[in-house]
């Protein structure tokens, strides 16, 4: 029982990441309390990230149920209600003015919010880089078990726990070998960068940001 709500960041060049990205899509799933989400450069609908996580996450049972806030981007939106309505969801609105009736995406929105700021600025980094802290919280939060569950979301949906034996912590400097032969003994084939996050799905390969190029 999926719930969706979109949260836009003020419009200012000071909170712009890397790629120009303003806001962000969050999902929180009422049942696992997953979440999963997505930076973006602008506020248009995200019919197509919306209907490849529906695709794959989709529960196979019956009475799904989304809320949407009545926003046009979103529950006015004749084609975000037909993906939903497509994928078997009764699309509700919540109330004008009343995001209690969201409450597990709004409560949510103010933990990341929390924790995006303190990510930051325990790394020294510039506000830019909010898109990989967020991608690198939710990472975090999905295999963390709440009070009152045995399962952390991952598990949930998982069936097994996520391994964390390599984990970083967000804003760590790193030394990247780049590809080629090391062009003599003595020079140190390495750059040096920041650690922001890990591709999806393993923590072997790793988003970085080179110093030297920037």
């Amino acid at each position: 029982m999926p719930k969706f709500q979109e949260y836009e960041a003020r419009h200012h060049t000071s909170y712009k990441g890397l790629r120009g990205e303003t806001c962000y899509i969050l999902v929180h799933d009422h049942f696992t309390q997953q979440l999963d989400g997505d930076p973006r450069v602008s506020k248009g609908p995200p019919i197509t990230w919306l209907d490849s996580y529906l695709r794959r996450h989709s529960p196979r049972c019956e009475d799904k149920y989304v809320y949407l806030d009545q926003g046009g981007e979103l529950y006015q939106n004749p084609k975000v209600r037909s993906l939903f309505e497509r994928h078997g969801y009764d699309v509700r609105p919540t109330g004008a003015d009343a995001s209690n009736q969201n409450g597990p995406v709004e409560r949510s929105h103010q933990t990341i919010g929390n924790a995006l700021r303190s990510m930051l600025s325990g790394a020294g980094l510039d506000a830019k880089f909010w898109p990989y802290a967020f991608k690198h919280f939710l990472r975090i939060t999905n295999v963390l078990r709440s009070a009152g569950r045995n399962l952390s979301p991952y598990e949930m949906t998982q069936g097994r726990q996520d391994d964390f034996t390599r984990f970083r912590t967000f804003g760590a400097r790193v030394w990247v070998r780049p590809p080629g032969l090391r062009p003599g003994k003595l020079p140190i084939h390495a750059r040096k960068g920041i650690f922001l996050s890990f591709l999806p799905g393993t923590t072997k390969n790793i988003l970085w940001y080179d110093v030297e190029s920037a």
